[in-house]
């Protein structure tokens, strides 16, 4: 904001010579090299998050599952435990 600022602020005087307008527009395509320097910046900086997301997800997704089997064991270990009290149960009658 402070550069669109800046050249509207500026932009009368800017463009009151041929000199002042050759300056402003080099001033221009600097602003723009550097916007430019920075979206690339940006995006790459992006990109990178997005692939340490991507890697946290699968880890995460890995983790799930793990928690999923080890109570779908639990659950099977538990029910076997009972069935062997039923079992001692008989056995001691």
């Amino acid at each position: 904001m402070s550069i669109l600022l800046s050249i509207d602020e500026n932009y009368k005087t800017a463009v009151s010579s041929k000199q002042n307008k050759e300056k402003l527009a080099e001033s221009l395509k600097g602003i723009i090299d550097g916007v430019n320097k920075n979206v690339t910046k940006v995006e790459a900086r992006l990109a990178d998050e997005k692939q340490k997301k991507d890697l946290l997800d699968a880890d995460y997704k890995g983790a799930l599952e793990k928690e999923r089997d080890y109570y779908k064991m639990t659950k099977e270990f538990l029910d076997e435990c009972d069935k062997n009290r039923q079992l001692l149960a008989r056995l001691e009658e």
